[in-house]
């Protein structure tokens, strides 16, 4: 198939393509062959990032483990809630910054260097 003939195919709606690519910026399903082909064929979302590349990347700015939480470090791409941008790091100063996931794991989430004192490290 030529590349015009899989992009008319990648503008087709989603129905049941279970084996398309669905993007998250708009309802549609795009074929595995122009998923990280080097083109953006979802479109670019209000961050500059473009669903159908660079698929590692846009993985790890949406899926994140519990700990990475109030970490001091934004790991998620902000999200708009009732017109406010949240990330991971949204309303942080509710959690404890020395907790089990924070204490003595090398870097400093209290202001103060609390949750590294008296590790063995």
């Amino acid at each position: 198939m030529t590349k015009n003939v899989l992009r008319f195919m990648a503008r087709v709606r989603c129905m049941d393509q279970k084996q398309h690519f669905k993007c998250s910026t708009r309802d549609l399903c795009i074929p595995p062959a122009l998923v990280e082909n080097g083109w953006c064929d979802c479109g670019y979302n209000e961050y500059g990032f473009c669903d159908d590349e660079n698929l590692n990347v846009n993985y790890f700015k949406t899926h994140i483990s519990f700990p990475t939480i109030c970490d001091g470090f934004t790991e998620l791409m902000p999200v708009t809630i009732d017109g406010r941008n949240e990330t991971d790091e949204t309303e942080s100063e509710y959690w404890q910054c020395n907790n089990t996931y924070t204490r003595c794991d090398g870097f400093w989430n209290c202001c103060n260097g609390a949750d590294e004192v008296d590790c063995d490290r």
